[in-house]
């Protein structure tokens, strides 16, 4: 996702990765609300680290 200037941008981890995840997610969506609680973590296990 592309840095719009925001004081705390929506990015995780390196910006210029050869690898990057766009996410989109509606907060009243079940399986949305089970990504952002679960998938996080993954992300933060993964050896892509920087998340």
């Amino acid at each position: 996702m592309a840095n719009d200037g925001a004081a705390d941008p929506p990015v995780r981890g390196d910006p210029d990765a050869d690898v990057t995840l766009e996410s989109f997610e509606d907060f009243s969506c079940g399986a949305c609300r089970a990504y952002t609680l679960e998938g996080f973590s993954l992300l933060e296990e993964s050896d892509g680290g920087g998340y």
